[in-house]
């Protein structure tokens, strides 16, 4: 529906829901292109050049939505995890009413915690998921999930099972029929183009 909306110029309001990897800036990028939100946002600038695209940070105020405008809301806080994220997607995303929401959380939820296991355990991690899955639905708009993107497999703040939570999201887009873009098996095929993942 999302797609159909856009190619016939009527507003549409799409959201981004992550941690720091969705809220990063410009100015934290030294190649100039952004995140994956500002690229994105640059695709869908040159995809549909009849419309208006506005990109809105997270608690700006964000415009009602006219015929051939595109919102793009990137709601994404550093540090973030499901439970936090849970917690304001109400306020953050759904009072926008959108027609797409987007969500990639993981990395912080795979952080080791004092007792030396997973700050957010992998049962709750895809609990949080498919509630906001089901909220988002129940709004009336679509869910997308976006498998996390690799970390330093080596660092002290990581347990080491982040495909664990990978494959989650997968199970859940499975299950519940929710598109997925699979970042994390992205990252996992770098090695076999000639790159190092790091």
């Amino acid at each position: 529906p999302t797609k159909e909306k856009l190619a016939a110029g009527k507003p549409v309001t799409i959201a981004f829901l992550g941690d720091s990897i969705t809220e990063q800036k410009m100015k934290d990028f030294r190649d100039k292109k952004g995140s994956y939100v500002l690229r994105f946002t640059d695709y869908i600038k040159e995809k549909y050049p009849n419309s208006t695209v506005l990109l809105i940070e997270r608690g700006d105020p964000v415009p009602a939505p006219k015929d051939k405008q595109i919102i793009i809301i990137k709601a994404g806080k550093g540090g973030d995890d499901t439970p936090r994220a849970l917690k304001r997607i109400d306020a953050d995303v759904l009072v926008h009413k959108p027609d797409l929401v987007s969500i990639m959380l993981g990395v912080n939820d795979e952080n080791r915690n004092d007792a030396n296991t997973n700050g957010v355990p992998l049962s709750a991690y895809k609990a949080n998921l498919l509630e906001m899955v089901e909220k988002i639905r129940a709004a009336g708009a679509e869910p997308l999930l976006m498998t996390t993107s690799m970390k330093n497999l080596g660092w002290h703040g990581t347990v080491g099972n982040l495909n664990e939570y990978a494959q989650s999201v997968r199970d859940i887009g499975s299950a519940k029929k929710v598109c997925v873009v699979d970042n994390f098996r992205a990252w996992e095929l770098i090695p076999k183009r000639g790159y190092n993942y790091m």
